[in-house]
């Protein structure tokens, strides 16, 4: 089984080479999509690092051996749709980009997919709705996959989940209330390292929704926030200076408290 960080990650040179040799047929409507994706993320490539990049002499020699793979913008600039570049939620055409590497996957593949990116932060609504919309890009038993596949999992409500226990007069979270050392963002990249590091399960043993409910309990932040906040591209978007200063400084003052504990074990 595909770890779930590993399998949602959408990669536009897999992408396209799948797309490229297995559907023909309509590739020149994906490479127009492509083509829109690249120019609006400005993902301009340089003819220069082109042929650096390939040991060529002249675009005129590339050509031939990627007929599809290059466009040209004129004044020594092109796009290239092969390009190795991560595509996220945030990106423009994320919905027909995120369809299109559905209609790659195996249907024992498609459940397992969709539920990793309920888990890296989409919605069950906004997959429903995504997939609903580019239909047509699917097969008929593929979209019997995404159909079984959603009347088998609900989005679990954040309220108060089951067999969670309600503490009576702890008070609702604020911003920067300091009820406890860590903001809910420097909880959130607690959460990744003590994964990261092993200390807690990751990935398939504890997902972003159990880690975000267990973090509720103990510091009273949203575990809906924290749960959004533990995508990759969130973590990326939090992880400055300061939140990771702040993180560092409260793991220091742990470590002297073990180590003040240690030598009073070590002089009794």
């Amino acid at each position: 089984m595909l770890v779930c960080s590993v399998m949602v990650q959408i990669n536009l040179n897999h992408l396209t080479t799948w797309e490229y040799l297995n559907f023909k047929g309509s590739f020149r409507d994906y490479k127009e999509v492509i083509i829109c994706f690249l120019h609006a993320k400005r993902l301009v490539a340089s003819e220069k690092d082109i042929l650096a990049s390939e040991r060529s002499a002249s675009m005129a020699d590339i050509m031939p051996v990627y007929p599809e793979r290059f466009i040209n913008l004129g004044r020594g600039q092109w796009l290239d749709i092969w390009a190795n570049v991560p595509i996220v939620s945030t990106d423009p055409f994320f919905d027909t980009l995120f369809a299109y590497r559905v209609r790659q996957l195996d249907l024992l593949q498609i459940g397992q997919f969709l539920q990793c990116a309920l888990d890296a932060g989409l919605t069950q609504r906004f997959i429903s709705l995504l997939l609903l919309k580019h239909g047509s890009l699917l097969t008929p038993l593929q979209l019997q996959a995404v159909n079984l596949w959603s009347e088998c999992i609900k989005q679990p409500e954040y309220k108060v989940p089951s067999g969670f226990p309600v503490i009576k007069g702890r008070p609702k979270r604020q911003k920067g209330d300091r009820l406890t050392c860590l903001s809910q963002e420097q909880t959130t990249l607690l959460i990744h390292y003590l994964q990261k590091t092993q200390i807690t399960f990751s990935g398939d043993y504890l997902n972003n929704n159990k880690a975000a409910q267990a973090f509720e309990l103990l510091t009273g932040y949203s575990a809906e926030k924290i749960r959004k906040s533990l995508t990759q591209e969130q973590l990326q978007e939090i992880s400055d200076k300061n939140n990771l200063t702040a993180l560092y400084n409260s793991i220091i003052k742990l470590s002297i408290q073990v180590n003040q504990d240690i030598t009073n074990k070590s002089i009794k």
